[in-house]
């Protein structure tokens, strides 16, 4: 065992944390989330292809009669979760918690497990999760890798593993099971196989958890070091990203500060920035403009890796695409993210697009300058989008994605209100 063993002190530090109101009440807003994107996403083709693999078993698939293995449901689960990209992010993730966490929590719920230890099980996974990505720093993501699954995996093995009552040093065994598993790139962005890592990653998160729990051998320690985890997938040097990986400067959850992000469009967060901007200039006619300039701050627009979108489902991860409908005056509603081609006007909006970025930037902001034909130019920039923490969805405004995506919103948003007090069962029962 190494000296420092960062990985036991890391777990252990999580293990111990004091569960707060605030973190409960915000775990409950990420699960009502949770429900409304599964609900919207559960008729998916990419679901109906993995249902094909489900076999008997007794752990739900989440909007069908079907259950299956606690392997199989967190896979499909978390495919369902991602399918949209409808779901929440975490800015210092980088990725989307929830939809990993959830998936592989409630495929390891049993009759008795209680919906508070879900709950701090559920905050574990995201405060390990932002920890995580931060200590790899930005340029693991920047390099392509796809932290939704490469630490999503290691996040949700250790929630799951917590939610079970595993100890400390089994927890350990699991995040080494984890981090050899670690994988998944950007460069499947716009395609199902995106939304796979989520589900992969739930996946192979309790099949860690079960390698811990049969006894085989591994490295207890495999966070730290020139040969681990932190080391080989991040840039920081092994002491800087220990540090930052055991910082306890903060007492407050990261499931609360700074917080689950909720979307109102399914599309790429990273588009956020520049929907706000693009919403302040409003419609144009295509006729009228010149040139359309969109500028990220830094390499914010990493994840928006499609420039030439020839369906919607592309278009997701595409700012040409994505300002083009809303300066065409088309709402950013789930049809207009279809496998289907994009229609000849919007076309020869983003054929006007062009972008890049600035370098020297002191704080993220996504800015639009629209040169017309008369020589006007039009500016605006998007700073503090609808969603993000800093500017969040009211509680009407997150409940009415779930009353708009099933019949029983009202019954599960009472059920998740009570769950801190109540078990798991009462909530897998209506969803």
């Amino acid at each position: 065992m190494a000296v420092n063993h960062i990985t036991r002190r890391f777990v252990h530090q999580l293990f111990l944390k004091p569960l707060d109101i605030a973190a409960i009440e915000d775990a409950k807003r990420g699960l009502i989330d949770f429900v409304a994107v599964t609900n919207c996403g559960k008729e998916d083709a990419g679901v109906h292809k993995l249902l094909q693999l489900a076999c008997g078993g007794t752990s739900k698939v989440i909007g069908h009669p079907i259950y299956t293995t606690p392997e199989q449901a967190a896979l499909i689960n978390g495919f369902m979760a991602h399918a949209l990209d409808f779901d929440d992010v975490h800015h210092e993730l980088r990725g989307h918690p929830s939809a990993v966490l959830l998936p592989t929590l409630f495929a390891l719920c049993d009759e008795d497990t209680t919906g508070i230890r879900f709950i701090q099980a559920y905050a574990i996974g995201v405060e390990a999760m932002a920890k995580l990505a931060l200590s790899l720093s930005n340029v693991h993501y920047e390099k392509g890798w796809h932290n939704t699954s490469t630490i999503g995996i290691v996040g949700a093995a250790i929630a799951g593993a917590y939610l079970i009552g595993l100890t400390v040093h089994d927890t350990c065994r699991t995040i080494g099971f984890a981090t050899t598993m670690a994988s998944g790139m950007r460069i499947h962005f716009g395609t199902e196989t995106k939304p796979l890592h989520a589900g992969i990653a739930a996946k192979h998160a309790i099949e860690a958890i079960r390698f811990a729990q049969v006894g085989m051998h591994v490295n207890d320690n495999s966070l730290e070091g020139y040969i681990g985890f932190l080391s080989l997938y991040g840039e920081n040097t092994p002491k800087k990203a220990e540090a930052l990986l055991l910082d306890v400067t903060s007492a407050t959850w990261r499931i609360s500060s700074p917080g689950l992000w909720f979307k109102l469009y399914p599309c790429c967060s990273g588009s956020y920035f520049g929907i706000d901007a693009a919403q302040q200039i409003g419609p144009l006619a295509v006729e009228e403009i010149e040139d359309i300039h969109i500028t990220f701050s830094h390499y914010s627009d990493a994840a928006l890796v499609i420039r030439e979108p020839k369906t919607g489902e592309e278009g997701r991860f595409s700012i040409e695409y994505i300002v083009s409908l809303i300066l065409a005056n088309r709402p950013l509603h789930l049809a207009s993210f279809l496998p289907e081609p994009i229609d000849d006007t919007v076309q020869q909006y983003m054929k006007k697009v062009r972008r890049s970025n600035d370098l020297e930037a002191v704080s993220k902001y996504t800015q639009i300058d629209i040169r017309l034909k008369n020589g006007t130019q039009l500016s605006a920039r998007g700073i503090n989008p609808k969603g993000a923490p800093s500017n969040p969805l009211t509680t009407v405004e997150l409940e009415n994605k779930l009353t708009s995506a099933t019949e029983q919103a009202d019954t599960i948003i009472a059920t998740i209100r009570a769950l801190n007090s109540s078990k798991v069962s009462s909530l897998l029962q209506l969803i």
